[in-house]
């Protein structure tokens, strides 16, 4: 069985997944929370975490996905990662091959879980 210790598991079509980090500077400027935030809004990669039971997608936990920007709801997880989108399984738009970025060990430790 997939761990996931999110805590938050998807109902219906949604999908849950864990949006890749952004960066928290702009060249030699540190961003503001608030810029941070927005930028994390505006991510459109990620890694699936859990599927909604009436999901129409056949993705396993694990996949790296390119979804909508702003889809969804940002959500913290009981991890403590305010990264979780909870969001239509149609606003998943495709999926690709790139592993999460190395400077990201949440997402890299996150996957060696689900599998």
């Amino acid at each position: 069985m997939n761990s996931n210790e999110s805590g938050i598991h998807p109902t219906g079509s949604l999908v849950l997944v864990l949006m890749d980090k952004v960066s928290s500077k702009l060249g030699l400027l540190d961003l503001t929370d608030d810029a941070i935030h927005a930028q994390q809004l505006a991510q459109i990669r990620g890694t699936v975490i859990e599927l909604g039971p009436e999901s129409t997608l056949s993705l396993p936990p694990g996949s790296r996905v390119i979804c909508r920007r702003y889809a969804g709801e940002l959500v913290t997880g009981n991890d403590g990662l305010f990264r979780y989108r909870v969001m239509n399984d149609k606003d998943i738009w495709a999926t690709f091959d790139n592993p999460p970025p190395k400077e990201d060990p949440v997402v890299t430790d996150s996957l060696s879980r689900l599998s």
